[in-house]
């Protein structure tokens, strides 16, 4: 044991040397030149108008300081039946790999309300989702557990990340019987266009999150190390290093959402994904589970009806993100700046190169006299004892079973058969991503499906 260590040590040593870099600080003044409002049509049939970034800034919708951004919604206006206005924004980036660090003040929370923080790919050659999404932060009404997904085309597959040991958080369900385990949008078993979906911990968004002055999310995509990665801190909880600009993320601890990329799923099903903020109400999902979530509403009125009429009700439907800081690792050239802007800088740089050379030496020669030093020390006698010892172990189970975590985070109530998180939208005019299964029954058949979600 001690020889394997200090064999591994120095391997250990030369990854940490292709560090994490900082590419991108989003939050300042300036934001909103990096960023381009989506006013057409909400995909997941939201009772939202999304408005251009003439109508966000003249009217207090969106405005960004030095310090702070502020995305939110109409919170005044009776609308007379139509859709609230809110703010949905891309960015002009496109990335293929990175760090992405979002401390958020403020997430907009109550009945009736669908933010999220996200990342997705689509160009006219390729459409949602064969260049792939990633769901940071998502959540519907008063839930108090974000929701993590990935969403993919057939291929992907996750069923043996183990949770309590990938992962400190729980699976989605994707059936009464099964996991959300499966990022195909149309996996047999999971409920259409579901995607595969894990939950964060209690806080991580809704009420609680906003009382304790909201947190930080970093969300890691290393398709060059084989994985998503997501963590979350309260407020006043995070890393030291984030603060210091030099995220380390293996010094973190176990993620609270891990989705590895390797046979089971080719790191090729992502690729120049945008980062998403956006605000909708009602739609597929809150509206789905608006009976469920918010019964006291529910008995007087429909969701839309709360939109619509009830503005009083909306005074915490807005994001207030106090950073979003994107990093890249040394040894990357993976974001592109907009379609026609230069490449990032990126790439291996000879001093990297000879350093991480000198540590792989090194390495050969600390492991080649441990286990010289090993073998002299050995007793000779008790060498074919040890050997039959180890040839009779029985080897390890290469999966583990699954912990689940709770279809809802509505804990204390009456059972109510699951309806999970479905996501989500994909770009302009495209059809609902996702319905829950109760609505799915009962509704007509939709183009793009209801819990059917489907993309193009």
């Amino acid at each position: 044991m001690i020889a394997r260590r200090l064999c591994l040590a120095p391997w250990a040593a030369a990854a940490a040397a292709g560090g994490y870099e900082r590419h991108r600080s989003y939050v300042g003044a300036d934001f909103f030149s990096k960023w381009d409002f989506d006013s057409s049509p909400d995909p997941t049939s939201g009772h939202v108008i999304y408005v251009d970034s003439s109508e966000a800034l003249s009217t207090g919708l969106a405005n960004a300081t030095g310090d702070r951004v502020y995305l939110g919604a109409d919170m005044t206006s009776d609308t007379g039946g139509a859709g609230r206005r809110s703010v949905r924004v891309r960015s002009k980036d496109t990335f293929d790999s990175g760090l992405f660090i979002a401390s958020i003040d403020h997430v907009p929370t109550g009945c009736s309300t669908w933010p999220a923080f996200w990342m997705y790919g689509e160009d006219a050659n390729h459409p949602w989702p064969s260049l792939g999404e990633y769901d940071v932060i998502e959540g519907v009404n008063n839930q108090v557990r974000a929701s993590t997904t990935l969403h993919t085309s057939d291929g992907c597959d996750q069923a043996e990340v183990r949770a309590g040991e990938d992962m400190t958080g729980g699976w989605a369900p994707g059936s009464p019987n099964a996991r959300a385990s499966n990022c195909y949008v149309h996996a047999p078993g999971q409920f259409n266009n579901q995607g595969c979906i894990q939950e964060g911990p209690v806080d991580s968004i809704g009420p609680g999150f906003n009382q304790m002055g909201g947190g930080t999310y970093a969300a890691e995509w290393a398709p060059q190390r084989g994985y998503f990665r997501t963590w979350f801190w309260p407020r006043g909880r995070e890393p030291g290093d984030i603060a210091q600009g030099a995220p380390t993320p293996e010094a973190w601890g176990t993620p609270y959402s891990f989705f590895g990329l390797g046979l089971n799923c080719p790191k090729e099903h992502f690729a120049r994904m945008q980062l998403m903020f956006d605000l909708s109400f009602c739609g597929d999902w809150a509206g789905g589970t608006f009976a469920r979530d918010c019964p006291r509403f529910a008995e007087r009125m429909t969701c839309e009806e709360l939109v619509a009429f009830h503005p009083e009700e909306l005074q915490e439907a807005y994001w207030s993100i106090r950073a979003l800081d994107v990093y890249q690792l040394s040894e990357d050239d993976a974001v592109a700046e907009d379609d026609s802007g230069p490449r990032g800088g990126g790439g291996i740089s000879w001093w990297h190169f000879v350093i991480s050379m000198l540590i792989v030496l090194q390495s050969v020669v600390i492991c080649g006299i441990a286990l010289f030093v090993y073998r002299m020390m050995r007793p000779k006698h008790h060498l074919p004892d040890v050997e039959r010892a180890s040839e009779s172990s029985p080897p390890s189970s290469p999966t583990r079973p699954l912990v689940l975590g709770p279809a809802s985070p509505q804990h204390g109530r009456p059972a109510v058969p699951p309806m999970p998180p479905i996501r989500m939208q994909a770009g302009r005019d495209q059809a609902a991503r996702s319905v829950p299964l109760s609505r799915a029954q009962s509704a007509p058949q939709r183009v793009g499906p209801s819990f059917s979600l489907a993309r193009p």
